[in-house]
């Protein structure tokens, strides 16, 4: 049985609530979110025309692309405002010891 990578992203204290930073992992972007003390991870571009969603905004659980303000529930990465029409994976996020961890890597 092969045991999950676990993948250190950054300290829990790196992001205030409301607060998302992009996050290099296996030479990919990853966008990390804090929303209410849940932490959220997903592919930093727009699954619409590629922009980085970090440079985007987020509201609430809402994140919209600075590009063309596709949006999208960071919750679950469903598209929920075009022009996107194909929702974001998302990555599955532990804290542990005040640092907050990406578990299984991207694929």
């Amino acid at each position: 049985m092969e045991t999950a990578r676990v993948i250190p992203l950054l300290p829990v204290t790196a992001l205030a609530h409301g607060e998302m930073t992009a996050c290099r992992v296996d030479g990919e972007e990853v966008l990390v979110a804090n929303v209410d003390g849940q932490y959220f991870a997903l592919p930093n571009f727009c699954s619409h025309a590629g922009a980085r969603l970090s440079t985007g905004r987020l509201k609430g659980y809402e994140l919209s692309c600075p590009l063309h303000r596709a949006k999208f529930d960071i919750r679950s990465g469903a598209v929920i405002g075009g022009p996107a029409v194909e929702p974001l994976r998302r990555y599955p996020v532990v804290t542990e010891g005040g640092k907050l961890y990406l578990l299984g890597g991207l694929r």
